[in-house]
């Protein structure tokens, strides 16, 4: 019943889906043709190829805006809104949450979580991570972590509150082996 269908579980990436309606009334009923479509591909699946931001954030990750409209959100180092470039050990462009662009003292709290990835096939794993992040106020209320999802809930793998400039970390994954749906959620507030 109804004109929408949200899956039970999210659909796999690259993957070819069927779909027809049956519709039923007094006088019976009848089936629609098939129809189809194919998932894209995910931006970040175990052994693939490192994640990029050249042509900005991964169409399949999300960002979140937890104060209701700021401006200060996950964007790139290529996008305006991001007045550094990449400070990181990496090449490239690269993800970025600057909330000195605001030119104003005000909250935020921006997220930014990757596509969900299958982890069933897979035991050990790590995700190596290239970072730049500068503290605001030591001790004070701004923070950059590293959470992940493991179907149920968030677990907090990572939280600084204080100056990385740049430094590269090793998220590891292990824990999460054997579960369906995984996710890596980037955050910066304060």
């Amino acid at each position: 019943t109804g004109t929408s269908h949200t899956a039970a579980v999210p659909l796999s990436a690259n993957t070819a889906y069927y779909w027809r309606v049956t519709a039923g009334n007094v006088c019976g009923a009848g089936t629609s043709a098939t129809f189809s479509f194919i998932t894209q591909a995910a931006t970040m699946v175990c052994n693939g190829s490192a994640v990029d931001f050249e042509d900005g954030i991964p169409t399949d990750w999300t960002v979140v805006d937890n104060t209701g409209g700021t401006g200060i959100v996950w964007t790139t180092t290529a996008d305006p809104a991001c007045e550094i470039p990449n400070r990181t050990n990496g090449t490239g462009e690269a993800a970025c949450a600057d909330s000195d662009a605001a030119g104003v003292s005000i909250p935020y709290d921006t997220e930014l979580v990757s596509n969900p990835f299958d982890r069933t096939a897979w035991g050990a794993a790590v995700m190596e991570v290239k970072a730049y992040y500068r503290d605001i106020t030591t001790n004070g209320n701004d923070r950059f972590e590293v959470d992940v999802w493991d179907g149920v809930s968030w677990t907090n793998e990572l939280s600084w509150d204080e100056d990385h400039e740049p430094e590269d970390f090793v998220l590891n994954l292990s824990a999460y082996a054997g579960l369906p749906v995984v996710q890596v959620r980037f955050r910066y507030s304060g």
